[in-house]
């Protein structure tokens, strides 16, 4: 009786693990193919996502988009960080967790990928000189609810296109829609000159003939809604003309005289818009730029908003690939002077952007070349150095970081929160989304200490760069939750008040730049800084304090096992292993605190070694 009442329980017990084994643990063994398969999917999208963020496509849609890439690299990150824990048990559940996540994104990664596949197709196809005369035409076709119009929206706006046409036009062919109706509504779009009350006073025939030449004189798209059948598209295909040469104008000088004469002498809105105009060739380009400007100033005549309106026409304007960089720098406080070793360790950490070619100063050389044209077109400011009158710093005045603040606000790049107000907390949802933290005071603020840090640090779990810089009234010791942000690639404490850092640097082994060049408290003259850095072996670039001490006085620094680190700063011997210099094979930049006599010692150890300083300065 006992063995019968059994059977059915172990029966059922078998049938269970045999499912935990097929849906659970199988599933386990494949986490590392779904990875790299993710991984090719992740770098596929995130190339064809700089495209549409450098060529200014649809917002929305891009930022939807690079909300599943960031989720894909935290998916990566994970997997790549934690899979190596020595618990078995907490091993497998990143494993399990990693696998769900896979299996929620999946879908989501393949729509971006789809639309932006279609998006680039029908925009080649528009942009493609037809083989013949005719007009060239590009259906959109599908099931209803399939995204067609949003489609469609998506190519009107993209920047390509708005180039590469002078007139816009979008019509509904709903029910009941004369072909007079349509065409009329056509010409409104494609003839600012004409009134509605004009258009609908004409004949059918003479709206056509006058959309026809339109057509032949100026390239314009229009986009056709709603299209149900040949038949729709037979009656209204009339209006549309074998294409000619496009016709030139003239009166530029004229154009351009009510151009100077709306910037009010203003010499930045005169050097703004010449910039401008410079990138333009036609006269209906240039008319255009008129026409936006005159209309924001018909009721404003004030100089400070002449030169916003100047501005934002101007950011309009760049080059795409050049706005996420100015933006960024709206991101410092203000006044501060950003040098540019500072923005390559941080565009590169970002993925701004990434080097083709190694070069001897890349910090300085390639940042420069970068921000050349902002520079030029007065834009940034810089600070040279007088002998050599090579860039030493970067800054923007305070009006147009403002305006970098507010456009970053609008793409939704950039939260401001104010932490000494208590009403402005941050968001769980929006601490999970955050990327990038920058953490500073524009004057002293009392009462804030490391403890209300902590507190943010573990809302942020995905950040890659944390920059608390020039923080000099913040009390305590950091946090060890600063040492759950394993996904770190760039930490700065320059300039901040700091007593001891956290034995739970250990954590973040993804680092590559690390700035511990921090500002000793009254009581305490030297920073306490744990033995841990060596567990950072992706470290390229590390700022040590200038005043330090070991948790342990009797134990030095090691860094034997930074074979990438390529700039080491503050090396002092008395606190940090002299013999781990010669494990550093990837150094190229050592600045070293020593006295005359360690300085002896220094050379025969670089005589040694055969390694020779370039550059070998004393302060």
């Amino acid at each position: 009786m006992i063995v019968a009442s059994i059977a059915p329980v172990l029966s059922a017990l078998k049938t269970l693990l045999q499912y935990l084994l097929t849906a659970e643990v199988i599933p386990l063994f494949e986490v590392k193919v779904q990875v790299a398969a993710l991984r090719r999917q992740f770098e596929d999208l995130r190339s064809s996502l700089s495209r549409a963020v450098l060529e200014g496509q649809n917002k929305p849609v891009v930022s939807k988009a690079m909300r599943v890439l960031y989720d894909c690299e935290d998916i990566i990150d994970t997997y790549k960080v934690r899979r190596r824990l020595r618990n078995p048990l907490l091993r497998l559940k990143i494993l399990h967790e990693v696998a769900n996540r896979i299996a929620e994104i999946r879908p989501m990664l393949a729509e971006a990928a789809q639309a932006e596949d279609s998006v680039e197709e029908i925009v080649r196809a528009l942009l493609e000189k037809p083989s013949s005369a005719s007009s060239h035409v590009v259906s959109i076709f599908g099931i209803a609810g399939l995204g067609k119009t949003t489609l469609a929206k998506r190519v009107l706006s993209h920047p390509q296109v708005r180039s590469g046409f002078q007139r816009f036009a979008w019509a509904c062919m709903s029910r009941g829609t004369t072909t007079r109706d349509l065409a009329a509504e056509i010409l409104c779009s494609v003839s600012p000159d004409l009134t509605a009350e004009e258009v609908h006073g004409m004949e059918e025939k003479v709206i056509i003939d006058r959309l026809r030449e339109v057509q032949l004189n100026t390239r314009c798209l229009v986009v056709l809604v709603d299209l149900r059948s040949e038949a729709d598209w037979d009656r209204i295909s009339r209006a549309f003309p074998l294409r000619e040469g496009p016709s030139l104008d003239t009166g530029m000088e004229d154009s351009a005289r009510k151009l100077l004469k709306l910037c009010g002498g203003l010499p930045l809105a005169i050097s703004t818009i010449g910039g401008i105009l410079s990138r333009r060739s036609t006269l209906t380009d240039w008319e255009d730029v008129r026409k936006n400007i005159g209309q924001t100033l018909r009721h404003l005549n004030e100089g400070r908003t002449l030169c916003k309106v100047v501005l934002d026409q101007c950011y309009d304007e760049l080059d795409p690939k050049l706005k996420p960089l100015l933006l960024y720098l709206g991101l410092f406080p203000q006044g501060a002077e950003i040098t540019g070793k500072q923005l390559f360790h941080l565009w590169t950490t970002e993925k701004f952007y990434l080097p083709h070619k190694k070069l001897p100063n890349e910090g300085k050389l390639d940042s420069t070349l970068k921000l050349k044209p902002l520079v030029d077109s007065g834009i940034v400011q810089v600070e040279e150095d007088k002998p050599t009158k090579r860039i030493k710093s970067y800054r923007l005045n305070n009006f147009i970081r403002e305006l970098c603040i507010l456009k970053a606000r609008e793409e939704d790049l950039l939260h401001v929160l104010d932490l000494r107000s208590s009403k402005e907390p941050v968001k769980a949802k929006r601490a999970l989304d955050l990327r990038t933290l920058f953490l500073f005071e524009e004057k002293p603020c009392e009462g804030r200490n490391w403890k209300q840090m902590g507190k943010l640090f573990k809302k942020c779990k995905h950040l890659r760069v944390l920059m608390i810089e020039g923080l000099e009234s913040v009390e305590g010791s950091v946090p060890g939750s600063i040492g759950d942000l394993f996904q770190l690639r760039y930490l700065s404490f320059k300039n901040t008040q700091v007593e001891c850092l956290p034995q739970s640097l250990r954590n973040l082994v993804s680092v590559k730049t690390l700035d511990l060049r921090v500002r000793c408290t009254p009581t305490s003259p030297a920073v306490i800084l744990p033995d841990v850095l060596q567990k950072m072996k992706r470290l390229k670039h590390l700022y040590l304090p200038r005043h330090f001490t070991t948790t342990d006085d009797k134990r030095k620094l090691r860094f034997y096992h930074l074979k990438n680190l390529r700039n080491l700063k503050n090396f002092t011997s008395s606190k940090c292993k002299e013999s781990d210099l010669a494990e550093l094979t990837s150094l190229r930049k050592l600045t070293v605190i020593c006295s005359v006599e360690e300085l002896d010692w220094f050379s025969s150890f670089a005589r040694d070694r055969k390694i020779t300083f370039k550059h070998i300065p004393s302060h």
